[in-house]
């Protein structure tokens, strides 16, 4: 029997849960003749932990397991492309080193695989940390009400985490046949790589399934520290998904661009108000997100003057952390970040402590004088916040939005 499906592992300093990634992938080995059906590659990305004594303790134990070295960190995009070009696996499954699949799941899935061979893509949910954000009908393994991939895809996303590659099990020879592979992007490298696989008009099969775990490990993890590269980063993603939607039109793809282009806003914090008119005339295209972020801008430093540097920021998101980024070395005695997600709770950002709203609340008399500056990409979650605060029973004047692009 040809090997069925190659798992891609890019592998940098992930020693703490790689040993939980494999385990959850050699499972199989109990259910299926792994050696023939599957095979994993793992592509040690330089890595300076134990990452690498870890793969090769795993490698002793199975001997399909594949290990790869970079000579320097080339990021995910480089890894998993050779992956893609050293796997001989019928299709392609990529997992981050730091999730986990689930084997029942997974086995429904690839028993549907072995039953549709020619379909190109195979979607199904995920997990975060556990926790399972979308509605499916159990009933129906097979998803039949999608017409389309752009509705199969959105029903797959959560508010966590958008067009991600380990939601999908991806024929290779559809791959290699359209040369789609990651572009050299350290950052929304998966949008782009699933608005190619869309231009090219896939046939394809939505699995009613949570067959990923994905694991938020750091409080970066929606999105990386907030930073000149990361600017560059989302600029340059603008510029791919442009170029796709260009040829072919898909909602889809505009909508990823719409969130680029708030992505690229949110950055835009992260330069002073010199650089970023630079940036303004630079890039014509960034004439009005720059408008608007140095409208914000002055919004905030008018706010700092006028509370005495008595900012709380709402929430932790991307948004929250651009703008704590920005006020991290203002005069203030108690710095918070208040975000009601269980995870980032007491984690410290740019200075700043994360808290629970209740928090908040329960010492209004400390922060009676400080102005909440909502900051949200999600304008309905702003309004959301805004109304909560409220009903907390905090002074509406408390309040100051930013809103996105």
């Amino acid at each position: 029997m040809s090997i069925k499906i190659s798992f891609i592992i890019p592998v940098y300093n992930k020693e703490k849960y790689l040993n939980s990634c494999l385990d959850s992938i050699y499972k199989l080995s109990k259910y299926y003749k792994f050696d023939q059906q599957f095979e994993v590659l793992a592509i040690n990305d330089y890595s300076s932990d134990n990452s690498l004594k870890i793969l090769d303790k795993w490698k002793k134990k199975n001997t399909n397991l594949k290990i790869f070295k970079t000579k320097k960190n080339c990021g995910v995009s480089s890894a998993r492309n050779l992956g893609i070009k050293k796997s001989k696996g019928e299709y392609i499954f990529f997992v981050d080193a730091d999730d986990f699949i689930q084997i029942n799941a997974f086995k429904k899935v690839y028993q549907i695989i072995l039953k549709n061979q020619s379909k190109d893509i195979f979607l199904f949910y995920s997990t975060i940390n556990k926790r399972k954000l979308n509605k499916i009908d159990n009933n129906n393994l097979i998803d039949k009400s999608t017409n389309s991939i752009d509705n199969s895809l959105n029903k797959i996303n959560n508010h966590f985490s958008l067009w991600n590659v380990w939601k999908m099990i991806v024929k290779r020879k559809f791959l290699i046949k359209n040369k789609i592979f990651f572009k050299n992007l350290f950052q929304y490298e998966d949008m782009v790589f699933i608005a190619t696989i869309i231009s090219k008009k896939p046939k394809y099969l939505l699995i009613n399934k949570f067959v990923y775990s994905y694991r938020t490990t750091d409080f970066s993890s929606e999105g990386k520290k907030t930073s000149s590269r990361s600017l560059t980063n989302a600029i340059k993603t603008y510029f791919y998904l442009i170029k796709i939607n260009t040829k072919f039109k898909n909602k889809t793809i505009e909508m990823m661009i719409a969130i680029i282009k708030n992505i690229i806003y949110v950055e835009l914090f992260v330069l002073k108000k010199n650089r970023l008119l630079k940036y303004k005339k630079n890039y014509p295209f960034l004439n009005h997100i720059c408008s608007k972020n140095l409208e914000a801008q002055n919004k905030i430093d008018s706010m700092i003057i006028n509370s005495l540097n008595k900012v709380i920021i709402f929430c932790a998101g991307r948004f929250g952390r651009a703008i704590s980024l920005k006020l991290r070395n203002i005069n203030q005695d108690i710095k918070i970040i208040i975000d009601n997600n269980p995870y980032y709770h007491n984690l410290k950002i740019n200075n700043f402590t994360v808290k629970k709203q209740t928090y908040l609340t329960k010492n209004y008399k400390v922060f009676k004088d400080h102005k909440i500056l909502i900051c949200h990409m999600n304008n309905k979650a702003s309004r959301a916040i805004t109304s909560n605060i409220v009903s907390s029973g905090l002074n509406k004047r408390m309040i100051v939005k930013i809103n996105n692009a």
